[in-house]
């Protein structure tokens, strides 16, 4: 939950000036903590990866790096530095990390357990709920859950739709010049990186919450062209 409020401060930071943006970059901070206070190390990455994306797309489309959007990226890392090296931030990830030969926590064996069900039903799967049924936990991977529960054409039609939502949004970041409509779209963008990067590491879809934020940022492009056509009329 904390990745959206992550998503959408960020969004706003890059788009507005620095002018009375100040409680977005402090909130921006705060959130960005919090983030490194879980130790969630797949939750971590999946922002870090929505961040870098995105923040490339919008230069991209902007052709420039503003002087105001700089000095936020500088005084945003030093910050995150600050917390690293002179909080417990740093500690508490390690001691998350330092499972020995065990790194992914159990994921490994999880996987290699979906596998051996998916080597035997790999195009239509082994039924929606079939996992759960089976095993007291999650396939801890959405992409190989899916394969397992719907088989390749639930995975196809999975990734194909995450695609489709993910064009969507970077159409409508070159379509979008009002400097609101673009940060909804690269708030929608951020999360719909994020989310299917922690993909890879969780069952993201197995939370309807998580999954409703995401069907809400998927949906945020196409309101903002819609709102974009209107204004020029």
């Amino acid at each position: 939950y904390i990745s959206v409020a992550v998503v959408i401060l960020f969004a706003n930071t890059m788009v507005n000036k620095i002018k009375g943006n100040l409680i977005n970059i402090v909130l921006l901070v705060i959130a960005i903590a919090a983030l490194l206070l879980s130790g969630k190390r797949g939750m971590l990455v999946a922002i870090a990866v929505a961040i870098v994306v995105v923040t490339i797309l919008y230069l991209y489309d902007q052709k420039k790096l503003k002087f105001g959007q700089f000095l936020v990226f500088l005084v945003g890392t030093l910050a995150v530095y600050y917390m690293i090296m002179y909080t417990d931030i740093a500690e508490n990830i390690i001691r998350r990390s330092e499972y020995g030969d065990d790194f992914l926590s159990g994921r490994d064996v999880i996987w290699t357990r979906a596998m051996e069900g998916i080597r035997k039903n790999p195009i239509f799967g082994n039924g929606t709920g079939s996992y759960s049924l089976i095993h007291t936990s999650s396939v801890h991977n959405s992409f190989l859950h899916a394969w397992y529960e719907n088989g390749l054409i639930g995975l196809v039609l999975l990734v194909g739709a995450m695609f489709a939502a993910g064009f969507a949004g970077v159409s409508a970041l070159r379509k979008c010049k009002n400097p609101r409509n673009k940060g909804y779209v690269l708030a929608a963008l951020s999360y719909q990186i994020f989310f299917a990067v922690a993909c890879f590491t969780d069952h993201l879809m197995q939370y309807n919450s998580l999954m409703a934020c995401y069907f809400i940022f998927a949906a945020v492009p196409y309101v903002a062209v819609t709102q974009e056509k209107q204004e020029k009329i």
